[in-house]
């Protein structure tokens, strides 16, 4: 899970990988707009196969609101800019000093103790529908975030201060739906960390396999991720998609300014299914969201 968790590895080398993920990860938020340096129209053909969506899309440069919700109650809800909407990629960016809204516990998930609040605290809290919001801010790293309708996952590149790829990021989660302020979706917690030489290792197994006993992931959510995970390999191993070489060349707008949330952030109507939609059905879309 992006927002919350780092690793829980045992071995030398994958404590290794935690610290560089958590380096990485750090604080969430950041919220800005962005440029994509290739021709715009070459947008469309890095998009991989899914869904089309229909219906309004958000204007680039505008927020949209992603927001985690589950059981109907938001778990989080962060301004992202727009950078590209269309039938079949929705691209949004977010980068330091992006003001958000995370679960109180969330510092805490940054200190040494985080295995245990995660274990202790944050799962079984979700699990039981107890948790409050607190304003929580970005820091570190710009992230550009790819999803496509339908898909079971999305993707996102985090970019160093250098304007360089750190990392691809493969969070497994439920399809996006469209809200009058922007999109909610849910964190299955499974993760995907990729390398820029494309190594890569499975992230927060062992929380997801809690999720399960839980019963914060359902066997048909379990079935979908299980598809997902052969879909991003196979994308991963053609070089296509979200990891087509180009999206290296992707940088944000310095022009844009911060998004920030709207008032109704957490009170906006969820979408009446915040379950699984396989990709192939139909999404309903809603209005565009707040312009810059």
């Amino acid at each position: 899970m992006s927002l919350l968790l780092v690793p829980t590895q045992r071995t030398r080398q994958t404590q290794r990988r935690r610290r560089r993920v958590t380096r990485v990860l750090g604080h969430p938020a950041w919220s800005c707009p962005v440029r994509y340096a290739p021709h715009e129209a070459s947008l469309e053909s890095l998009a991989w196969p899914a869904m089309r969506q229909t219906g309004v899309v958000f204007a680039p440069g505008s927020t949209a609101v992603r927001r985690d919700v589950f059981r109907g109650k938001v778990w989080t809800a962060t301004p992202f800019r727009v950078v590209r909407d269309g039938s079949d990629l929705l691209a949004l960016a977010i980068w330091p000093g992006e003001k958000m809204l995370a679960p109180t516990h969330q510092k805490a998930l940054l200190s040494s103790r985080r295995d245990e609040i995660v274990r202790t605290v944050a799962l079984p809290n979700l699990a039981a529908g107890r948790w409050e919001l607190a304003p929580f801010t970005w820091k570190l790293t710009t992230k550009l975030s790819l999803l496509v309708p339908g898909a079971s996952f999305s993707v996102d590149l985090f970019f160093g201060e250098a304007v360089h790829l750190m990392m691809w990021y493969v969070n497994f989660e439920r399809p996006f739906q469209r809200t009058r302020i922007g999109i909610d979706t849910f964190d299955l917690l499974l993760d995907l960390v990729i390398d820029p030489d494309t190594s890569h290792h499975w992230k927060d197994e062992e929380e997801y396999a809690q999720a399960r006993r839980l019963g914060i992931i359902t066997d048909d959510e379990h079935r979908h991720v299980q598809q997902a995970r052969e879909h991003v390999l196979a994308l991963l191993d053609a070089k296509t998609g979200p990891f087509d070489e180009r999206w290296r060349s992707w940088r944000r707008d310095l022009y844009w300014q911060l998004a920030t949330l709207p008032v109704d952030a957490t009170t906006v109507p969820a979408p009446q299914s915040d379950q699984v939609r396989p990709i192939g059905m139909h999404h309903e879309t809603g209005p565009m969201s707040r312009q810059m």
